[in-house]
């Protein structure tokens, strides 16, 4: 896209790329096909005790991804005593896929949010009162992330590999530390007059005619804030001037990752924002970045700046 960019500028005229099938195959990206398959099961009172779930990503000629949206796992399963997700990528003969927002977590969220629908209308209960009864809260265990496969350590062995200085005062790793959608479920349902409009399943709040209007609810999570694949480094260096340059190895790609590296840079050093100038990319003389993807971009370079 920008050598059209470049050459439109050129000639001062619209240019237009075409591809082949082997160029398109070769370059461009889709989101993923994706199929879930799961099953869930309560107790008569609505609790959790299983969550078995078979997620298959069509990764298209030559994608790569295999695990992906084990959050909305968690997310249902941490409080169930029993669980399992298996997640596997195909290859197939269609264009590659590739990440768009949050792969997986939406289809798979979906999936598994229709199904703890069903098992909440198979015991007769509010659909925001099975979440609140059911979904993580703080303190409970991350259990798919235990059982990712790159972790080479379990809790005490990654805690062991912190500094000393942040043994005492990081987060106890693999739970949830804070946050969880209860205080979220419970501001949303108040705002729409759950209780009032919520009739029970299949039942409209409101009828006209052959018009109907009911109420229902969804959740979904994604990975924010996880470190555990390698770390991510930033360079500040202090010139004569006063002013400072930052060095970091964050992407441009339309989320203002400049803006808000700089920001934290001049707030940390106590300096104004205009006398820090800030390098992106640059393999001479960035350090090393896990990567912008994930919605991790702030959290991992930003505490590294």
């Amino acid at each position: 896209m920008m050598v059209a960019a470049l050459l439109a500028k050129k000639v001062r005229k619209p240019v237009k790329i075409e591809l082949t099938n082997e160029e398109c195959m070769a370059t461009v990206k889709r989101r993923h096909k994706e199929r879930t398959e799961g099953w869930m099961g309560c107790k008569k009172d609505g609790s959790i005790t299983f969550i078995d779930v078979y997620h298959i990503m069509d990764n298209g000629g030559y994608g790569f991804k295999v695990e992906v949206g084990y959050f909305n796992i968690d997310q249902w399963g941490a409080r169930a005593p029993h669980g399992r997700y298996v997640c596997q990528g195909v290859s197939t003969n269609l264009v590659t896929g590739g990440c768009m927002r949050g792969v997986g977590d939406v289809t798979m969220g979906s999936a598994v949010e229709r199904m703890a629908d069903m098992l909440a209308e198979k015991v007769g209960m509010d659909p925001v009162e099975f979440r609140l009864k059911n979904q993580i809260k703080p303190g409970d265990p991350l259990r798919q992330t235990w059982a990712k496969t790159y972790l080479k350590h379990d809790e005490q062995g990654y805690r062991n590999l912190l500094p000393e200085e942040l043994k005492d005062i990081w987060p106890k790793l693999f739970h949830l530390s804070t946050g969880s959608t209860e205080a979220i479920l419970k501001k949303g349902a108040k705002a729409i007059g759950w209780k009032d409009k919520w009739k029970g399943w299949r039942k409209p709040y409101f009828i006209d005619g052959a018009k109907r209007r009911a109420v229902g609810v969804g959740t979904g999570i994604h990975l924010c804030g996880e470190e555990m694949e390698g770390n991510t480094d930033a360079v500040v260096r202090i010139l004569k001037d006063g002013s400072a340059k930052l060095c970091v190895s964050v992407g441009r790609h339309g989320t203002g990752a400049e803006t808000t590296q700089t920001q934290v840079a001049a707030e940390t050093l106590g300096i104004p924002f205009d006398l820090i100038e800030i390098e992106t990319g640059d393999t001479d003389s960035c350090p090393w970045s896990r990567g912008s993807l994930a919605s991790t971009t702030m959290f991992r370079t930003g505490f590294a700046t």
